[in-house]
């Protein structure tokens, strides 16, 4: 070694805790990635009146060319209601969600739609 001259030491392995911190950040990236990467569900929401007028009935309808099973959950936070289901709902066809079926739909309530392969959809009752 020459007067002067630096001998610089470096250690090439990471301390653990860096290590599992990368791998989180990494892990993290291809998570969202994943998340904003797939397709828009192809379902399409409306509400009509029920009869008797006092709620409204949800109809989905799949814009897509493909049978889906839909998980659908509806709440009511006001009232701590909540209850999920699964939509089959076949290529360009609507199925119809309300009281027959067990969920009166009132303004406000929240309903979240999920389907493998797609991005979930969250929307409000109007």
């Amino acid at each position: 070694m020459h007067h002067g001259e630096i001998k610089w030491s470096v250690d090439k392995r990471r301390p653990p805790l860096l290590r599992w911190a990368i791998l989180l950040c990494v892990l993290l990236i291809f998570g969202l990635a994943y998340l904003f990467w797939q397709p828009s569900l192809p379902i399409e929401t409306t509400f009509r009146p029920a009869i008797g007028g006092n709620s409204e009935v949800a109809q989905f309808h799949n814009t897509g060319n493909k049978y889906l099973a839909v998980r659908a959950i509806f709440e009511n936070s006001g009232l701590h209601q909540r209850r999920q289901t699964v939509l089959t709902i076949g290529p360009y066809k609507t199925v119809e969600f309300g009281w027959l079926e067990g969920w009166s739909f009132m303004s406000g309530e929240s309903i979240l739609l999920a389907s493998d392969g797609y991005r979930a959809r969250a929307l409000t009752v109007p």
